[in-house]
């Protein structure tokens, strides 16, 4: 990247840039409350975070933009209105919303006021947006971006306030290509924070127990593991409803530490099943299966605490080391199944953290960008032939059929297998903490000058 770039906020507490998309009612309210406070940005965004979510602001989730930006460039290059000057940097708005990509064009109320995202920019800096001087990036590097057909009616609302389309990013963690006038780049936010975590290891996580790594001075071949398989599921996901009914096909559950936390309905199963595994329609079996789902959901490892609520979304800094130097293999659902992009979530690197093997179910190509990144993997081991196979439904029955080959393994096979792959898990374990410093918005980043040749 040969231009400087620069990042705009329109809205402070003395020097802590409170995030964008907030509307000016409740950041006044911020303000107030911070004015007279000695805070470090990080307690100052905890308070903003409290005030702003009271008031149902629907912008503002995670602060992953600033943070790594701050982290890669040099400090003064986060800027306020004022400072923008006409010259040749890229300046960029970064904002984040919550949920989906309506939320960028939804109406919202406060108080009287029906406000929606561009109402609360700051009337100078609307102009440079409109303009083109300023470019709106939208942060969405934490999760997969599913709702493309979307960006139409974004691109019309952009449109209709006289911002060019354009000139807006959207940064996000799957890669899915967008036909429209929005950009895209795409991010892999859990590769850096997966060797970060790892870095911070041993820690008292927020399920109260010390989390911690398994490292390789831990492994003992003398010493048998009780359970073949570990499987974490937390949200309900279609994929992650077939994967239970083909682990209890199978038979894999007394063999597996397993957690899905979601009561599940017949109708949960029937959509599921019928989305990526038709199949179980000519299966004598799904009516026993299904009524145990039913029975028998939700499954749950160290979350019986929790209120009912944190279960759907609970921080990612635990890790029980204890469970997987129980257990061999790793049954890996991601976040997505369809095809259309990549999502690699910290659901991927926490067997590369624990030194664990796994079968990855989720988008295509999911193995191959791990590689490309450095990583190896498991053939010919594993059949991961399943890795290149864009039709969903196909590709489940090839991980079907490695399901059934691992399901067929006794106890000491799969100890066998585990301790012929060591060196593998090892190497993966010592990349992984390579990428403690990687920047990942670095593709967004060298992707700048393509977008906006210099002289544009």
């Amino acid at each position: 990247m040969d231009r400087v770039l620069k990042i705009v906020y329109d809205k402070w507490v003395k020097d802590i840039p409170l995030p964008n998309g907030i509307h000016p009612l409740i950041a006044n309210k911020i303000i107030e409350e911070l004015a007279n406070t000695s805070l470090t940005r990080n307690e100052a965004l905890s308070v903003a975070r409290q005030l702003a979510d009271q008031a149902g602001c629907p912008y503002r989730d995670h602060d992953n933009f600033y943070r790594h930006f701050e982290n890669n460039f040099d400090r003064s290059q986060i800027i306020d209105v004022s400072q923008i000057q006409d010259d040749d940097a890229i300046y960029l708005f970064p904002m984040e919303y919550k949920r989906s990509i309506n939320t960028l064009f939804a109406n919202y109320q406060i108080g009287n006021t029906y406000y929606t995202f561009l109402d609360t920019i700051d009337s100078t800096l609307l102009k440079h947006i409109q303009s083109g001087k300023v470019k709106i990036v939208v942060n969405h590097i934490h999760d997969p971006l599913s709702d493309y057909i979307k960006f139409k009616e974004f691109e019309d609302y952009l449109e209709r306030y006289n911002v060019d389309p354009t000139n807006t990013i959207v940064v996000n963690g799957c890669g899915s290509v967008n036909p429209g006038k929005i950009k895209t780049s795409i991010g892999y936010l859990f590769l850096q924070e997966s060797a970060e975590k790892m870095a911070s290891f041993p820690t008292k996580g927020d399920l109260g127990y010390i989390s911690d790594n398994v490292k390789p001075e831990d492994l003992n071949p003398a010493v048998s593991r009780h359970k073949k398989f570990l499987c974490f599921n937390r949200n309900y996901k279609e994929h992650r409803v077939v994967l239970l009914y083909l682990m209890l096909k199978n038979d894999m559950l007394k063999d597996s530490t397993f957690s899905f936390i979601h009561k599940l309905s017949p109708r949960d199963i029937v959509s599921s099943l019928d989305k990526f595994y038709p199949q179980f329609k000519d299966d004598p079996d799904y009516e026993k299966l299904s009524s145990i789902m039913v029975d028998t959901t939700p499954y749950e490892i160290d979350t019986q605490n929790l209120p009912t609520d944190s279960k759907k979304s609970f921080a990612t800094n635990t890790n029980k080391k204890e469970i997987y130097l129980d257990s061999y293999f790793h049954i890996l659902p991601e976040t997505d199944f369809r095809a259309g992009g990549t999502f690699l979530s910290e659901k991927t690197f926490r067997p590369i953290q624990n030194l664990q093997p796994f079968l990855l179910i989720g988008q295509p190509n999911s193995l191959k960008i791990l590689k490309d990144f450095g990583f190896k993997t498991f053939h010919p081991y594993i059949n991961e032939s399943y890795d290149a196979e864009m039709d969903d439904r196909a590709r489940m029955l090839l991980i079907e059929a490695e399901i059934k080959k691992l399901a067929n393994m006794s106890l000491n096979d799969l100890h066998t297998l585990y301790y012929s792959l060591t060196d593998i898990l090892i190497h993966n374990q010592n990349h992984l903490k390579t990428f403690l410093r990687y920047n990942p918005y670095s593709v967004f980043v060298d992707s700048l000058d393509t977008f906006y040749p210099k002289g544009t």
